[in-house]
């Protein structure tokens, strides 16, 4: 699947869907850097090849029900938003095996994260014959599972990336702060999407994940523009 261009040789990018199933994916960006965006073209690309799960804080992806066959679950949807039905809500879509998209924008922070907590930890633990492969996209990852604090969604979050890979989870894990997303779980993402990168302690952690040995190499994530990423990954 052709995700952009290649700024320096104007060809396709492409990624390999069966490599990121078993490989899993880290896409960081600061405000306004393309991160939604990235996510938005990575859904469409995938739309109708495997299942779908968007966890989507801010209600951001909801219009794209406007082209593709979703599910609605939050604000506006067939389905509420509900912290006591979280589990049985994971067990049915992987029964139903259909792309959802979870909008819990109308829901306070921190019944977003039991929400997510109770959601992820069914999923994973959902019985063998209900596995198979799923990508799983958590928006704003840092807001579950942050470094340095304590989250009850955390553990959930971090075992997604690591238990859910044998169920056939792709976690993909979306944040625009690299620094605050939990070195656990970003540690199981072997592709890495990072744009624009303003804060300094942001700057010298995804300089590290990308392999970057130069001042002058970190100081160029600040300068990307709008849409612009630095990759690298076997997808």
């Amino acid at each position: 699947m052709i995700i952009g261009k290649n700024i320096e040789t104007k060809g396709d990018v492409n990624i390999d869907l069966q490599k990121l199933i078993s490989t899993r994916l880290l896409i960081q960006a600061n405000s306004g850097g393309g991160k939604s965006w990235l996510i938005r073209r990575l859904l469409e690309q995938t739309h109708g090849k495997i299942q779908q799960i968007v966890i989507d804080l801010e209600g951001e992806f909801s219009t794209l029900r406007e082209k593709y066959d979703y599910l609605l679950v939050g604000k506006d949807g067939e389905i509420p938003a509900n912290i006591q039905t979280a589990e049985l809500l994971a067990i049915k879509l992987l029964k139903l095996n259909v792309s959802t998209i979870i909008d819990l924008s109308e829901l306070k922070h921190h019944e977003r994260i039991f929400f997510v907590q109770r959601f992820l930890e069914s999923l994973v633990n959902a019985p063998r014959e209900l596995w198979h492969t799923c990508l799983v996209i958590v928006d704003e990852a840092h807001q579950f599972c942050p470094e340095g604090k304590k989250s009850e969604s955390a553990v959930s979050v971090i075992d997604l990336q690591t238990r859910g890979r044998k169920r056939g989870f792709c976690g993909v894990l979306a944040t625009q702060r690299i620094s605050k997303l939990h070195k656990d779980a970003a540690a199981e993402c072997n592709n890495v999407l990072v744009g624009r990168t303003v804060q300094d302690i942001d700057r010298k952690r995804a300089a590290n994940d990308l392999g970057f040995t130069t001042k002058e190499q970190e100081l160029s994530l600040r300068r990307l523009g709008d849409g612009e990423f630095f990759a690298y990954g076997p997808a």
